[in-house]
Parts: C-alpha cells; structure tokens; sequence
C-alpha cells in the first residue's frame, strides 16, 4: 500500500485499518503475514504528526513472495516495515539506506502519524537505483577492442526446475554470439547483492530472458537500450502488462518474441493441437489458479531459426544506439 499526499485540512474520520501487502485476496499468502495495521489515525485525539519531509513510502510485509525478484520491486520495496527480518534488510540494505537518509520504519513499534508529499515514477525508481547502486550518471559501457566491438547481451536465466526455463540455453548463446553480440548470463540467486546484479545487467546494451520475475531487471537498463522477452503460450498479457509497458515506460527497445506451439515443452505433454496451446484463454477462464501450466510447468526450447530474427533486431538496435552515444562523447 503506498501512501501519498494526506490531505491535511480533510482528515479521515475513522482509523484505516490494512494489511500492508498488495495480494490481499491471495489467502494462501496472506495466512503467512501478520495482522492488520492502523495506517491513519482519526481526528481526535490527533497524534504528533512528523515534519512532511520524508520521501514517499511504501508500506508492505517482507514475506509472502518475497525472494521472487517482481514482487519484491513491486510489492515490497519500503521504507515502512511491518514484521522486520533481518536478513531481509541485509539484502537491501543499500535500496533502503538510499532511498531515505532515516532509519526504516518498524511499523510495529511506531505511534506516530507520518506526512508524504508526492510518489515516485517508474523513471524516478530506475534513477534513484542507479543512484545507490552505481553511483548516478553512470555512462553506457563502450563497444571495446578486446571483444571485437562488439555489444554485450546479458542473458537472464532461470533454473531448470523453474517454471519457463530455457531447454536449449547454450545454444541460444552461441547463436547470439554468432550474429554479433559479447554474452553474459545472469543467473539471479536468493543471495546476491543487488549491487551484483546491477552491475552486470546495467554493463550491457542488450537484455534477453523468459518472461517471469527476473525480467524485473529491466530496471537496470539504461534509457535507448534493447530488453528482448520472450513470451510464452498463455503470457501474453502478463508479458506486456508487467515487462512490455514498462520497459517502454523506461525509454528502452522492447522487442516481444511470442514462441510458436512447438517451441514449448506443452506440446509434448498435451499435444500441438490441444486446447492448452490453441486457446489459453479458454482454459484458463479468469482463474488465477488455472495458470500453473502456463507459468510452473511450461519450458521453452526455441527454434533457432525462427528466434535469430529477434536477436538481429536486438543487435542491430544496440549497436546503433552505442556507435550514436559515442559519437557524441567524441564530439563533446
């Protein structure tokens, strides 16, 4: 729950009660949370309200699906924190301390009415990332003698027992590299510093994965760069509403590859002409719940020739975008 621009002069007139976490019809998840929360206070008797000097806030719980990379950016990325964990806080720590120069908020512990006087951008978020993890105004990395000149593909993976895993991943890197570009694969784990990741995705031009919690990444992208998704069957609108709009949103290449029946490990268990991979809408009829296929059993093995159309456009995008930045730098 992100709260913005409280209305001094129209106070609530009843305390609002909430669970600050956005899956709030998920029941399975919200079993693991605590209880509800006072986020306003009523106007008498009115608590001391802090000084309106705090950046905007977002109130969550760091569990539920937390250590999946999507919903931590967009459901759990706070400065207000209800049932602190600490391994949690060592994890972000350098998103938490930069994104406020005070101590978190323990909601548990706090008996005071806090005042936030804006929100941030999608934009916003990705400049105050690259803010604390790369120090602001990071310039894009130039296409260097030692690899040929060539742009740097960062190759965002899933494991193998995920959900919508490459099959023919090492062959999809050589093809990659065949057509032009440096690659480097991005295997995110629960682990890893946000510094880590930062560096390598924000170190490329070009940025390929399966649509899923780890093309969050696409935050690290600099603006004019290539985000490649690729989109599996039953994703479509998944892949746009949550990867597609967004990277636009950043200023970046958004090249969509929606994968042919063939292409996925569906057709081997239910046939290429089952209604699983004909008509996903239909079978999931608006239920959540019916996605499992789609999203925890699906994997993909694209067809090389099909797919290198995508990974030429991506190249062809990236390189010029680079060889025009440095020919600015050249000339400033």
């Amino acid at each position: 729950m992100t709260i913005s621009s409280l209305e001094r002069t129209s106070p609530p007139r009843a305390t609002v009660r909430t669970r600050p976490y956005m899956w709030k019809r998920d029941r399975r998840t919200l079993r693991g949370q605590g209880g509800d929360h006072n986020i306003l206070a009523p106007p008498r008797p009115t608590p001391r309200a802090a000084p309106c000097s705090w950046p905007p806030p977002s109130c969550s719980v760091p569990g539920g699906y937390t250590g999946n990379f999507f919903h931590e950016f967009s459901d759990d990325v706070t400065l207000a924190v209800v049932d602190c964990r600490d391994w949690w806080l060592r994890r972000y720590v350098d998103v938490l301390s930069g994104l406020s120069h005070r101590p978190v908020i323990n909601l548990d512990r706090q008996k005071e009415a806090f005042c936030f006087p804006f929100i941030m951008s999608l934009r916003d978020f990705a400049s105050f990332l690259d803010g604390i993890c790369g120090g602001g105004g990071a310039v894009l990395p130039p296409m260097s003698p030692e690899n040929g000149g060539r742009p740097r593909l960062v190759w965002v993976s899933r494991p193998r027992s995920a959900g919508r895993a490459f099959l023919n991943l090492a062959e999809l890197e050589a093809l990659a590299e065949r057509i032009g570009f440096e690659v480097r694969r991005l295997v995110p784990m629960r682990g890893m510093r946000l510094t880590e990741s930062y560096g390598l995705v924000q170190g490329s031009h070009a940025m390929v994965g399966v649509h899923g919690a780890t093309m969050t990444h696409e935050v690290f992208l600099r603006r004019g760069l290539v985000l490649l998704q690729v989109v599996p069957v039953g994703t479509t609108w998944l892949s746009e509403a949550y990867f597609g709009r967004p990277a636009r949103e950043l200023g970046l290449e958004h090249v969509e590859y929606r994968i042919a029946a063939n292409d996925s490990s569906l057709a081997e268990e239910y046939g290429v002409d089952s209604v699983v991979l004909k008509d996903p809408r239909a079978v999931v009829g608006g239920e959540w719940t019916e996605t499992r296929s789609y999203l925890k059993t699906q994997k993909v093995r694209l067809d090389l020739g099909r797919f290198r159309a995508s990974l030429e456009r991506a190249y062809v995008m990236a390189k010029a975008f680079v060889e025009m930045a440095e020919s600015k730098l050249a000339n400033d």
